[in-house]
């Protein structure tokens, strides 16, 4: 007669009719822990990662920070990367595109007096933070 193979869970030991009960754990452990492993490593490796930080850029004529203006019309200009939307919060207008750029005329009602200042003010959302970004304008003339 030929001898049966039966497999017993969770001990996982093998027993033939003809033969004796042999343990077989140490093999198949490993087998179970390779296949463990890489499971996991392929959940960590597939698994979608959240976006980096929003980071706007908004510059005056090319410039950040500060700028002064002498009464000409000066571009306001924004670049944000991994961001999903930004808004001007000073003076305050929604829904711009991420990547924006704006001509203001000395007659805008955002142009600064003379001796005056105006800060604008973006913000962008990306993953779950919001950024900020300020550009301060000094007209002098």
């Amino acid at each position: 007669m030929a001898p049966r193979l039966f497999v017993y869970a969770p001990t996982i030991n093998v027993r033939c009719e003809t033969a004796r009960t042999e343990p077989i754990g140490r093999s198949l452990g490993l087998n179970v822990l390779g296949s463990m492993v890489a499971t996991i490593l392929w959940v960590l490796l597939t698994a979608p990662r959240p976006l980096p930080q929003a980071a706007p850029l908004a510059t005056v004529n090319g410039a950040t920070g500060h700028v002064a203006v002498n009464g000409q019309p000066f571009v306001i200009e924004l670049a944000a990367t991994n961001a999903t939307a930004c808004q001007m919060v000073l003076p305050g207008v929604s829904g711009i595109s991420t990547s924006s750029t704006m001509t203001i005329e000395a007659n805008h009602p955002w142009y600064p007096h003379r001796g005056d200042s105006t800060v604008l003010k973006f913000q962008c959302l990306g993953r779950d933070r919001t950024t900020r970004e300020s550009v301060l304008v000094v007209s002098r003339a």
